[in-house]
């Protein structure tokens, strides 16, 4: 049976795992060599159900680096997002943290195509604060819908170096 990703299809694609079962970590709840578990859902195309494919949610996405703008009052950071597929749109939120402020912004993707797309957010301080130079903590989370349906939502977080 094709599980091809559309509109027609009444299947969920089943999910996987880097870390599979075997005879020496029985259930695959250890991986061996220590990666971490990673989820992906496999799916064929309807031109070629002989041929399968993944997609997998692309964790910490932030670039090392973020650029501080406006004396701080601002942020220009981006990083890969998350593997979306034909038909499905995702609805990106990056905030950055340092101490207790933050900057929010939000990043919106259609006509997705199953690769992780590039975001660039040039994001603000929220309550008219500013970030400085140095160690600050980025955290994304990405709704993915199809249809208008949600489909799933990934959440990632990830040390982020803020400079001038």
């Amino acid at each position: 049976m094709p599980l091809a990703p559309t509109s027609l299809a009444d299947v969920r694609e089943p999910i996987s795992s880097n870390c599979t079962a075997d005879p020496f970590n029985a259930d695959g709840s250890a991986c061996q060599g220590g990666p971490v578990p990673t989820p992906f859902f496999l799916f064929t195309r309807a031109t070629n159900i002989l041929r399968l494919f993944a997609g997998a949610i692309t964790t910490g996405a932030f670039d090392p680096m973020a650029k501080l703008q406006a004396h701080g009052r601002k942020v220009r950071a981006s990083g890969p997002g998350v593997v979306c597929r034909p038909s499905e749109r995702v609805l990106l939120t990056v905030r950055i943290k340092q101490g207790r402020n933050a900057a929010v912004g939000v990043w919106r993707k259609h006509g997705c195509n199953n690769n992780p797309p590039q975001w660039h957010l040039v994001i603000a301080v929220t309550g008219g604060n500013r970030l400085h130079p140095g160690q600050a903590t980025g955290q994304g989370s990405a709704r993915i819908t199809r249809h208008g349906h949600l489909v799933r939502i990934a959440r990632w977080s990830r040390g982020v170096t803020l400079i001038r």
